[in-house]
């Protein structure tokens, strides 16, 4: 019986394949940031349904919780049913559900269809990080992970300002946006291709003493701990900016924009930084970041001024933008490739659970601290406990990432 790889011939990942995940990777952030602007328009348009104010926010909010809930189900899907034609089908699911809203005449079936749209996300942000794990390796792998990183905030900052364009015309306008999922589920079938299943006899190699037979829980459980709280950290400027602003006089919304606006700056710098300073090694670079994080923190706090404020959100930008690529590497590379999926479904999880409750975690420390700048000042000084965490990381996993989780996956159509 002849062997999988001279039944098709092998393929190469390239800058096309590369290209097109990253921009399937800012689907998500598009439903996220998308109805920033038009939430008050919602909110106005079901002002006579009952908890209205509760209920408009989670329209934007909702696909990011399901996204955290249902990562781990996807990531075990793709492992089991493979990448790209799950991909391809969550790309036309979500191009349904996305829009369904433009015909929706009830908030609540509005929230049904964005929890739906939050389990297709699930798979695609899933699927597209397993697949430049298994196109890439070594240092080509390394700049596709950061550029993720790189083209999910950019698309932030453009996809908000875009909604609020369209907004203009209508609420409802913004969801035309998700039909364009439909193109891009084209070049899915046109350009991707799936990876070849890994040989049972290779997947237990080279793990050093660990074996990789079996799910790698002991560093993922590490992993996942330090990716939850540092994202925790990451959405504190971008959630509670306006709030400090405040507290310094500054109530305009296009001065609080510019300065969200200079932040993520910083993490597109930050990310794009993971690149040169991978060398160094991920406990390290993560300590260094979540200390300058904690510092960047506190000296919001201390800012007696509009400009010394942009200067310290700017520093939390580019710490926080090391910090992502930094820990889907880290994650990746203990992950052998027929744990991917599951593993990186895992990693989703811990990501979008944190963003969900970061503002939680400052509500709860303000209540406890009686001020949101003693909150925030508390809040960083943990860092340097999240810092020492992570510099202690390696000793607490107990050894080196495998071998065959840095080798590329050939594939075939």
């Amino acid at each position: 019986m002849k062997n999988l790889s001279s039944m098709h011939p092998a393929r190469t990942a390239g800058t096309a394949q590369g290209l097109i995940l990253l921009m399937l990777s800012c689907l998500p952030v598009l439903a996220v940031v998308l109805l920033g602007a038009v939430l008050p328009q919602i909110r106005h348009a079901f002002r006579n349904v009952p908890s209205v104010d509760a209920l408009a926010p989670l329209v934007m909010t909702l696909p990011a919780l399901m996204i955290a809930l249902l990562s781990p189900f996807a990531g075990a899907i793709v492992d089991k049913l493979g990448r790209r034609m799950l991909l391809f089908w969550s790309l036309v699911l979500y191009s349904v559900f996305g829009t369904a809203p433009l015909w929706l005449d009830s908030i609540y079936a509005i929230l049904v269809s964005r929890a739906a749209l939050g389990v297709v996300e699930a798979g695609i942000m899933t699927c597209c990080t397993v697949l430049i794990a298994d196109y890439f390796d070594g240092a080509r792998r390394e700049k596709w992970l950061s550029l993720q990183t790189v083209a999910t905030s950019l698309a932030a900052t453009i996809f908000f300002v875009v909604g609020g364009a369209l907004g203009e015309h209508g609420w409802r306008t913004p969801f035309w946006l998700y039909a364009a999922s439909i193109v891009l589920s084209s070049l899915v079938l046109l350009f991707l291709y799936e990876p070849a299943p890994v040989q049972r006899e290779q997947a237990g190699q080279g793990a050093g003493d660990a074996n990789v037979s079996a799910f790698p829980w002991r560093p993922m459980v590490v992993i996942y701990s330090i990716t939850m709280f540092g994202v925790i950290l990451f959405f504190i400027i971008p959630v509670q900016a306006g709030f400090l602003l405040n507290k310094l006089g500054i109530a305009s919304s296009q001065e609080i924009g510019k300065a969200i606006a200079l932040n993520s700056i910083g993490v597109v710098i930050g990310a794009a930084s993971f690149r040169w300073l991978a060398r160094h090694g991920t406990p390290l670079l993560l300590t260094a970041a979540f200390l300058i994080s904690g510092v960047s923190l506190i000296m919001c706090t201390l800012a007696q001024n509009y400009a010394s404020f942009i200067a310290a959100i700017a520093l939390n930008g580019l710490a926080c933008g090391l910090t992502l690529p930094a820990l889907v590497n880290w994650c990746v590379s203990y992950l052998p490739p027929q744990f991917r999926g599951r593993g990186i479904g895992g990693f989703q999880c811990s990501f979008f659970f944190g963003q969900f409750i970061s503002p939680l975690v400052v509500f709860a420390a303000t209540a406890l601290a009686g001020d949101l700048n003693r909150a925030i000042v508390s809040i960083g000084v943990c860092c340097a406990v999240l810092a020492a965490f992570s510099l202690m990381a390696n000793r607490l996993i107990g050894y080196t990432p495998s071998a065959l989780s840095a080798e590329p996956v050939l594939g075939h159509m």
